[in-house]
């Protein structure tokens, strides 16, 4: 039942993630894309009808709000979609713009919802390096969040 679960949490976030790089080969490789763009619009690519399912989903099941802001990505995207029916450097750039928004938004979720995670730990290191503008008070600083992190939870579960 795990892998299920996980694989409902996590699809928005990697259906999100591959529009995006998807959408970054376009400037990278023009010509490629537009040779695999209706491959990739239509693998990667989500109706109205399902993206509003994808939304529901992440509401109805608490255990899938890690997900909400792609699944709103995803929304946004096939609304676009919509309005604006061709590939054109405004629709790529909306794509890329919201997409990087989103994945950046449930990088911010994950880390205040489980910050003693791998994922949240490496964040609030990078965070802390690039507050102090060094490396060894950088470490300081994450230690001591790190600590008082612990702790709080430690405290709050009652052990």
């Amino acid at each position: 039942m795990k892998p299920v679960k996980m694989t409902m949490v996590y699809f928005p976030i990697v259906l999100v993630l591959c529009q995006v790089l998807s959408n970054l080969l376009s400037f990278v490789w023009w010509d490629g894309y537009i040779a695999a763009a209706f491959y990739l619009n239509h693998f990667f690519g989500v109706n109205v009808l399902f993206a509003f399912f994808m939304l529901a989903f992440t509401y109805w099941f608490k255990f899938c709000a890690v997900s909400r802001y792609s699944a709103w990505a995803e929304v946004l995207f096939a609304i676009n979609f919509l309005i604006v029916q061709e590939d054109n450097l405004y629709n790529i750039m909306f794509q890329v713009i919201v997409g990087t928004l989103a994945l950046l938004l449930t990088l911010r979720y994950f880390v205040n919802r489980f910050p003693l995670c791998s994922i949240a730990l490496i964040w609030t290191f990078l965070i802390s390096v690039a507050k102090k503008q060094s490396c060894s008070k950088g470490l300081d600083l994450w230690e001591n969040r790190t600590y008082q992190t612990i702790k709080s939870q430690h405290y709050e579960r009652g052990t």
